[in-house]
């Protein structure tokens, strides 16, 4: 987990922890290159084994590719994604 204050890719400064689970943690964090609010949503490995690691890559693929062909008020929008410390994470905005 990471803590308030804390910047992530050189851009997105932690807010707040939103939620969490078994694959991932969703932060707010502000982009500071724009000044703008949005989520990233960080996949988690609770096992460092190769086999735990392709699953976790496979269900963010899966999820990206389906983001990424939504379009719904309810729903945020992609607006980057990028690995750090070999984790792969999602930024999305409203």
């Amino acid at each position: 987990m990471h803590d308030s204050g804390e910047v992530l890719n050189q851009r997105y400064q932690i807010v707040c922890l939103l939620g969490k689970g078994g694959l991932s943690h969703v932060y707010e964090v502000i982009d500071l290159s724009l000044g703008r609010r949005c989520a990233l949503k960080e996949f988690t490995v609770r096992d460092s084994g190769d086999e735990e690691r392709e699953k976790v890559q496979e269900h963010f693929r899966r999820e990206m590719e389906m983001l990424s062909r939504l379009s719904h008020p309810g729903l945020l929008q992609i607006y980057d994604s990028f690995a750090f410390e070999e984790k792969d994470c999602i930024v999305a905005v409203e």
